[in-house]
């Protein structure tokens, strides 16, 4: 999902509702992936490591990371 995709989720009073996590209160495996899939081309990484958080990211998630809102999720 595009930058601008996530920044609508976090701002469209329509959207659906969704859990927001501020990146500084992730594990180091949830933060390392995020970093890790914003540099991939396909926008994925593995978290490997402790996930608190991986219930809401299986139910989809907006982070705040960078000053900006990134949309994750489990994908399988």
């Amino acid at each position: 999902m595009s930058n601008s995709e996530s920044q609508r989720l976090a701002t469209d009073p329509n959207a659906p509702s969704l859990d927001r996590l501020d990146a500084e209160d992730l594990s180091p495996a949830e933060r390392r992936a995020i970093e890790t899939a914003l540099e991939d081309p396909g926008r994925e990484a593995d978290v490997r490591g402790a996930s608190p958080n991986r219930e809401a990211f299986e139910r989809g998630a907006l982070v705040e990371y960078e000053e900006s809102v990134q949309y994750v999720t489990v994908v399988s």
